[in-house]
């Protein structure tokens, strides 16, 4: 019959939860398929999106209406 030792190989268990780990970090960062330059590339465009200015739409009679009738009202039910 065969023995076998109750001493655990430290060593080979850290080396294993290294490898793991590294492994890990790979299989995650190209299953994103984000690298550095596609990264900086959305960066980039998602910047000068961002910069790009649209007119201000001046509101219309009916909402300055409406937005004159909720201040009055506000107004109305904190006076008291």
């Amino acid at each position: 019959m065969a023995t076998q030792s109750d001493d655990i190989d430290v060593g080979q268990l850290v080396r294993i939860g290294l490898i793991a780990t590294f492994l890990t970090i790979v299989i995650s960062y190209a299953t994103t398929g984000l690298d550095y330059a596609q990264g900086a590339d959305l960066f980039e465009k998602r910047a000068a999106e961002s910069q790009v200015e649209e007119p201000a739409a001046a509101p219309s009679a009916a909402a300055l209406a409406d937005t004159e009738a909720a201040r009055q009202a506000v107004l109305k039910r904190y006076a008291r």
